[in-house]
């Protein structure tokens, strides 16, 4: 019984890990973005230039959809969560959530 409740605790353990590796790639990922605002201003042919901010995007965002994997869905959902306009800005009137619809379960009214 005691060796259920070891094995328990390292895969929450081994989960937390995880979760805080994804944290620490999606995060990793700002900086890489912000270093694609330096590429311009490089020593470099416009082709070079090219290839290096192409190579700095193509590495941001493995970096960091490959953290939101390891991080979770719960991860997503509150990285989400922050980047909602809040209300002030949309206008002062919140929109309930029994009105939102999604566009693809809309269905078409009879002719």
């Amino acid at each position: 019984m005691n060796g259920n409740l070891l094995r328990g605790d390292d895969v929450s353990a081994c989960h937390g890990r995880w979760t805080r590796v994804g944290w620490v790639l999606m995060v990793g990922a700002l900086p890489l973005w912000l270093g694609l605002l330096g590429v311009p201003f490089l020593p470099m042919t416009v082709a070079a230039r090219g290839g290096v901010a192409t190579a700095i995007i193509v590495v941001a965002e493995v970096t960091f959809w490959g953290g939101a994997v390891l991080a979770g869905p719960d991860a997503v959902r509150r990285l989400r969560s922050w980047w909602r306009r809040p209300e002030l800005l949309s206008g002062g009137v919140p929109v309930p959530e029994s009105e939102i619809q999604d566009p693809e379960s809309r269905i078409e009214p009879p002719a």
